[in-house]
């Protein structure tokens, strides 16, 4: 065999390995997802989008770190609301690897909160990117972003992008 083939396969291998190691959701998760998937299958009508974003270096420590401001949304609709988040995150290189994610946390409990990088050891930035949604009932809720990092690091750019749609 090749050496190049035999490189290909090993990077493949490895490939493989990380992403089953990144699986699952970080420990302390409690989601408030229903068991399935959750589909939208009928159209939606955008009430609101709230956008909030920062490029400041901020320190995290391990764990679950809120990011940007909470907000409160209010559905007026009787037959409930979705609402529906795209985030992203730039995460520091440490001199480890650092399992990471972005949760989004609706009323004190996690939307699916599926860890998405592996930050190599060593110099650099990893950029992630998350997109998720919920229905909610009739009445006021609470939504944040949540950066989770197995060891402590620095966030940079960061942005989140909140739609508050009614069926």
């Amino acid at each position: 065999m090749s050496r190049s083939i035999q490189l290909a396969l090993a990077a493949a291998a490895a490939a493989i390995a990380l992403g089953a190691q990144a699986a699952g959701e970080p420990p302390g998760v409690k989601s408030q997802a229903k068991q399935g998937t959750e589909a939208i299958s009928t159209a939606h009508k955008l009430l609101k989008t709230y956008f909030d974003t920062d490029s400041a270096g901020v320190a995290l420590a391990a764990g679950f770190n809120p990011v940007g401001t909470t907000l409160t949304l209010n559905c007026t609709n009787t037959a409930g609301c979705t609402i529906a988040g795209d985030f992203n995150a730039q995460i520091a290189a440490i001199g480890s690897e650092n399992a990471a994610a972005i949760c989004m946390m609706v009323d004190g409990g996690y939307v699916n909160c599926p860890y998405n990088a592996i930050v190599r050891a060593g110099g650099g930035f990893q950029v992630m990117n998350y997109q998720t949604f919920t229905s909610v009932a009739y009445g006021s809720h609470t939504v944040e972003m949540h950066v989770y990092t197995n060891n402590p690091t620095t966030l940079y750019r960061w942005n989140k992008e909140i739609k508050l749609y009614k069926p």
